[in-house]
């Protein structure tokens, strides 16, 4: 123990004895607006080209293109939301980060795909009517809870949670824990239609 802390106290006085830096270890937006127009023609073919491989690898990147994730790039850059360090080239940055924005995406992307051939996508009619017979039996199964239909009827009318206990006159515990069981409820009614 006796060494750990003579350990922390030689870096703390190494700290506090050295300069400080003149400069803020990332590039201020004028800088960064600077370094994306002086890229060459060259520079930014080869970034394009390095975009391509990441999208041609990373096969779930979204539906983007190389030239997309070049500019995705370097706008999250000039926006200062992607901090380039100082020390490390505009061009290497840049590479970075769009290969950082396509594994994001493509960690994001849904692992499968629904084969839309199997079944035809659901009108908005069907859609309507499906939401109907979906409020109608939750209705019926919340018969007993009177609180919870009122809440279910404030969901339905689009009333912001605030407003629907004013209008109800309940506590927000009450409220929330009503919201809970309807969305329990949903859900257990949705697992039985599906056969779960």
């Amino acid at each position: 123990m006796g060494r750990r802390t003579a350990l922390l106290e030689i870096r703390t006085r190494l700290r506090a004895s050295a300069p400080p830096s003149p400069r803020p270890p990332h590039h201020d937006e004028a800088e960064v607006a600077a370094a994306l127009d002086a890229l060459s023609d060259r520079e930014i073919a080869r970034l394009v080209g390095f975009a391509r491989f990441r999208i041609m690898r990373a096969s779930r990147c979204g539906d983007t293109d190389a030239e997309d994730l070049f500019a995705d790039a370097a706008l999250l850059t000039l926006k200062m939301k992607r901090k380039w360090r100082r020390g490390i080239s505009i061009f290497n940055h840049l590479v970075f980060l769009m290969r950082n924005i396509c594994a994001c995406r493509s960690k994001c992307a849904s692992k499968y795909v629904p084969i839309s051939d199997l079944q035809p996508a659901p009108t908005i009619a069907q859609s309507a009517v499906d939401a109907e017979e979906s409020i109608a039996s939750l209705e019926r199964a919340l018969e007993g809870d009177s609180i919870a239909l009122e809440v279910l009827e404030t969901l339905r009318s689009e009333i912001a949670p605030r407003h629907a206990q004013k209008q109800l006159r309940i506590s927000a515990a009450v409220y929330w824990a009503a919201r809970k069981r309807i969305r329990r409820l949903a859900l257990a009614l949705e697992d039985t239609a599906h056969g779960y």
